[in-house]
């Protein structure tokens, strides 16, 4: 595309551009949206088009870095790009982009996914950007009548920076039915027959916060569809992946070797393990690889694939052991599902079956999942791909104790202040697989080494003293469990008559603690999924010594969560028992206050420290 002649800033964009505030009106603002307009239109045939126009205002640095290489990502197998303008404009003067400067590369994220389709990354480096530049893109992105992704989508209108105005249009053929929602703060569109429109204008934008949810659940989201119905939806993606799911004699023969000799939940297992194991996982967006997966055969032979192909197979599997099995769509990462038909809000499939009149959740393409573990995925509402779906699927919540880390330390110390003693940690759910991680398929020396650092987190200089126990590390059923042996040569700091113990530190950062480093909040905190930290410490010290502080017995309880400290002196030692909860996933920013005060008491140094007095 040859765009060199396009240099004329036209008097009405130019005095558009003159009336954009200065920097400082917007602190937080990388950038200033000027317009972002884009407007689609579904084709009579099934084909639709969707034009971009995006004009903005770079105030930083930061702004330059994500302006300057701008992207159009597409399906070559079914789209097709038409750049109409793209150029930076300096004053009064406009600077277009150099045929050179435009590429098309495979998006680095999307590496291994090429055996789904021609996914590329347009890639504009736009010429002589700088920190006051201004930005302007003009583009058109075809889709082919046939392609594999249904109509309709889930669009974010504004986010961080601040906008002019924004702009977003549908235009169909009249007589033609679009389901549609606004939602999180989204106007109402302006309705017309064959259109839908809706605009945002002066728009302030928000300093980005650490730890905030999905982009739907914060910030103004619309979404529409082509389908009426949940049922519409489900069937365009049941046509897509149900003939893919096919018997062949091989498939036959490994799931007849896998389940020979078990019974009941064991074979789901079984076979669940299979293709956790043996396939290797590919990353996948549905908006532009789409619904189509490859047949159970082809994911067997190419031994790989994305969430849709491992389901695939797992299903084949399945069904050669006479269990009924059907894909299902979940949001992965715990993002709310409006109830609005498009399936652009999930992005991952995984296997329903049904065993003896109760039905199992089955993840192929993680690694590390048990039997109904489906992270924070769990309590939300998934699509099950059958021609007999009419609505969404509740998924069963999950409580604290799903996603469990239990650590135990029994040490005892010397008059010289020499310890040693045991350390355990036994991990359910989302903390399970962190640990499985640490030392599955790992060699010896590996797994030595990463006991050896366990120990020096738990009393710094220690060392791992060689005994090891194991349990529930190679299956992904149970609870994941490690025990170990540490010794140090220096743990009780002694001061005259005095000493001080330190509660021993965790060997494994298997719970994710919430970010509460912000003194306030503006926008929502994510916790993504209910969590339990247990800490069960027995301190064994010299019978000369007697405790004269001790942390306080606490038992705090909240709407989001609890901490509750238990525990017993005496007796030369000390049992100190600490058990936090976390039990909401989303945190609102009048709550975070509190919600702060909580978390802070598992960082506190008075609930972590024992201090001795030799008895006189």
């Amino acid at each position: 595309v040859d765009l060199s002649a396009d240099t004329t800033v036209e008097p009405d964009l130019l005095r558009l551009i003159r009336s954009v505030p200065p920097r400082d009106s917007f602190p937080h603002a990388s950038y200033y949206i000027i317009t972002d307009s884009t407007k689609v239109v579904l084709n009579e045939d099934g084909s639709f088009e969707k034009e971009i126009y995006f004009l903005a205002k770079i105030y930083t640095y930061m702004g330059k870095r994500r302006l300057a290489n701008y992207k159009i990502y597409y399906n070559a197998d079914f789209q097709k790009v038409e750049l109409l303008r793209a150029r930076t404009i300096n004053g009064d003067k406009a600077m277009p982009i150099e045929p050179s400067s435009i590429n098309d590369i495979t998006p680095p994220e999307y590496s291994d996914a090429s055996i789904y389709g021609n996914l590329l990354a347009k890639v504009l480096s736009l010429p002589a950007v700088s920190e006051s530049s201004v930005v302007e893109i003009h583009a058109k992105i075809k889709t082919g009548k046939d392609a594999p992704i249904p109509f309709g989508a889930m669009e974010v209108l504004v986010r961080t920076e601040p906008s002019r105005k924004t702009f977003y249009e549908v235009d169909y053929p009249k007589g033609k039915k679009i389901s549609f929602l606004s939602a999180t703060g989204a106007p109402k569109p302006t309705k017309k027959p064959g259109m839908l429109r809706w605009i945002i204008k002066s728009y302030e934008g928000v300093n980005y916060e650490p730890g905030t949810p999905p982009l739907r659940e914060v910030f103004p989201t619309i979404f529409y569809s082509a389908s009426k119905s949940w049922a519409d939806e489900a069937k365009f993606i049941y046509t897509h992946i149900s003939p893919k799911i096919v018997l062949n004699d091989t498939i036959k023969a490994i799931a007849d070797s896998l389940i020979k000799g078990k019974k009941g939940k064991e074979i789901l297992s079984a076979l669940l393990r299979f293709v956790q194991d043996r396939f290797t996982q590919i990353n996948t967006k549905f908006e532009y690889h789409g619904f189509v997966p490859h047949s159970a055969a082809e994911v067997l032979r190419n031994g790989r694939g994305d969430s849709k192909d491992l389901s695939v197979l797992l299903i084949a599997l399945l069904k050669a052991a006479k269990i009924p099995a059907k894909p299902m769509l979940i949001s992965s990462y715990g993002a709310k599902i409006f109830n609005i038909p498009t399936a652009y809000q999930f992005n991952k499939v995984v296997v329903s079956a049904v065993l003896n009149g109760k039905t199992y959740y089955l993840d192929p393409s993680s690694q590390y999942a048990p039997l109904n573990f489906l992270g924070p995925a769990a309590g939300g509402y998934a699509l099950l791909v059958d021609l007999g779906t009419k609505k969404l699927t509740k998924l069963p919540a999950d409580i604290p104790e799903s996603n469990m880390a239990v650590y135990s330390f029994d040490i005892g110390v010397d008059l010289d202040g020499r310890a040693e003693g045991s350390v355990g940690v036994t991990a359910s759910g989302v903390p399970g697989e962190k640990l499985r991680k640490f030392f599955r398929y790992k060699k010896k020396s590996q797994i030595k080494q990463t006991l050896q650092d366990a120990a020096s987190k738990v009393i710094p200089g220690a060392k791992f003293d060689g005994d090891t126990i194991f349990e529930n590390i190679n299956t992904n059923e149970g609870m994941a469990s490690v025990q170990f042996t540490i010794y140090a040569e220096q743990y009780m700091i002694r001061q005259g008559n005095m000493a001080i113990i330190w509660f021993p530190e965790l060997p494994f950062e298997l719970v994710d603690i919430p970010n509460i480093s912000l003194d306030e909040r503006k926008l929502p905190l994510f916790v993504d999924y209910s969590r339990k930290i247990m800490l069960q410490n027995v301190i064994k010290f010299p019978a000369d010594y007697e405790v004269v502080y001790a942390p306080p017995m606490q038992n705090i309880k909240t709407p989001f969560g609890t901490y509750v400290v238990s525990g017993q002196y005496g007796d030369y030692s000390a049992v100190y028992n600490i058990a936090f909860t976390l039990n909401k996933k989303v945190i609102k920013p009048e709550e975070y206050i509190k919600f702060k005060e909580l978390v802070k008491n598992l960082h506190k140094k008075a609930n972590r420290i024992i201090l001795l007095k030799l008895e006189e």
